[in-house]
């Protein structure tokens, strides 16, 4: 028998899903994760983030997870709860890298950044920039730079991405992205 905690990571973890298929791959955000959604190579988990060194631990916990399972190419950890405030996110995401960095595994791992009220610095809060990097959750991507690497030798012009991202969002509009987080 489940219990509520499990039932309702499944619950988060599905919206998760949705967001991942009808976003990221659907309008090709990140172009390689259509690949491994197809091959079943992410790995999404939840975890309570009550402290960054909670959230640090989880980190170091699921990266010996990914040096000990090779079919895991990336993983999503998502703080479910304790991390809506956007500024307290980008401490846990501080500490993260520094974590990280401490443990000698900058050049083997980094992080990408997800949270619902994301907003790049310098830009004005109603850009739909920040939508690229908006998810129905605070999340920490957990990303294999050689595979990240490999990946984009096969990629035209991988720096410009970010760049084609934020033209694609701008484009999608606000419709697109309320109606998106209103079904997840």
């Amino acid at each position: 028998m489940k219990n509520q905690s499990d039932m309702a990571n499944e619950v988060i973890e599905a919206q998760m899903w949705k967001w991942i298929d009808e976003f990221i791959i659907q309008e090709n955000i990140c172009p390689f994760a259509k690949k491994e959604r197809a091959l079943s190579r992410i790995q999404l988990q939840c975890y309570s983030a009550s402290s960054a060194l909670k959230t640090c631990d989880v980190l170091l916990e699921q990266i010996d997870k990914m040096h000990e399972d090779t079919g895991i190419e990336t993983s999503i950890l998502i703080a479910k709860d304790h991390l809506e405030d956007f500024d307290e996110y980008l401490f846990h995401l501080d500490e993260a890298n520094r974590s990280l960095a401490q443990n000698g595994l900058e050049g083997q791992f980094q992080l990408a950044s997800f949270h619902p009220d994301y907003l790049f610095e310098g830009e004005p809060e109603e850009s739909l920039s920040h939508y690229s990097n908006r998810a129905p959750y605070p999340c920490f991507h957990i990303i294999r730079e050689e595979s990240i690497s490999q990946a984009l030798k096969s990629f035209a012009n991988p720096e410009n991405i970010p760049g084609r991202n934020i033209k694609h969002c701008e484009r999608l509009g606000k419709d697109f992205f309320d109606k998106l987080l209103d079904k997840v």
